[in-house]
């Protein structure tokens, strides 16, 4: 049977719930019964690296493919389909605005990632979120692709960063932090890379996101699915919105779109 259609999922907040370090068992089940279907292509679309995912693996089996690094590297069946660097100069800007806000930032690259310096709240941080501890090396960009940059920062701190900034660089956590991503390279232009890839529709497939990195692809896409979690600007995005992650926001949202009974 051709697989007709495409289903794109976030990560954390969508997939993954960070307080039970777990994936919701109902997201699980439903995924199963989607992916049963056998007409049905599942795809991961997170602003994590690849090896970012090990919080998923009870469920990346059912994937056929993952943007990771907000669209920066695409696989495909388990082969790489696109794979393109920050510009050096984003870096370099980036670098300089940090280091002269004393501000404590990272490095994506394809393999690994790095930090500029080491604290008890940066250890925290990475525990929380379930993602490996970097390395420090605050001179990664001279010796590895940037894919992509983060750094802590209050709201003082975040709207200085935005103030040197095109608006589609800076990209907020819901917590305490931003990313920067070249502009125009995100999670939409992945999703429109994989329905390209596969010969698919944009009105055969369906995104499901929370986050500021999701709001893109959301309101690109004829049908979109916001958690219940998602913040009021990423709802005004979407379709229509579900329950939240921890309350089987997946499972009934793919109900609701006919995906699963």
């Amino acid at each position: 049977m051709g697989k007709k259609h495409i289903l794109f999922f976030d990560v954390d907040h969508t997939l993954y719930n960070p307080n039970t370090k777990s994936v919701p068992q109902s997201s699980i089940d439903a995924l199963a019964r989607v992916k049963a279907r056998g007409d049905t292509r599942l795809v991961i679309a997170t602003g994590r690296a690849y090896y970012m995912l090990e919080v998923i693996d009870a469920i990346k089996p059912f994937f056929d493919a993952f943007i990771t690094i907000n669209g920066q590297i695409i696989f495909a069946d388990g082969t790489i389909i696109h794979d393109d660097p920050m510009d050096e100069t984003l870096v370099q800007k980036a670098k300089t605005i940090f280091e002269r806000e004393a501000m404590t930032y990272g490095f994506i690259g394809s393999q690994t990632q790095a930090v500029n310096q080491k604290s008890a709240y940066v250890k925290a941080m990475f525990e929380e979120q379930n993602l490996p501890y970097p390395v420090e090396d605050k001179a990664f960009d001279k010796h590895h692709d940037v894919y992509q940059m983060w750094a802590f920062a209050d709201a003082p701190h975040l709207s200085i960063i935005k103030s040197h900034f095109d608006n589609r660089v800076v990209v907020p956590w819901l917590t305490d932090g931003f990313d920067i991503i070249a502009p125009g390279k995100d999670k939409r232009e992945g999703v429109m890379r994989i329905l390209k890839h596969y010969g698919v529709d944009a009105h055969q497939a369906v995104c499901f996101g929370d986050g500021a990195n999701d709001a893109a692809m959301l309101e690109a896409m004829p049908v979109s699915v916001a958690m219940g979690n998602a913040s009021r600007d990423v709802k005004a995005r979407a379709t229509f919105v579900t329950d939240t992650f921890s309350n089987d926001g997946i499972a009934k949202a793919l109900k609701k779109l006919g995906y699963i009974k």
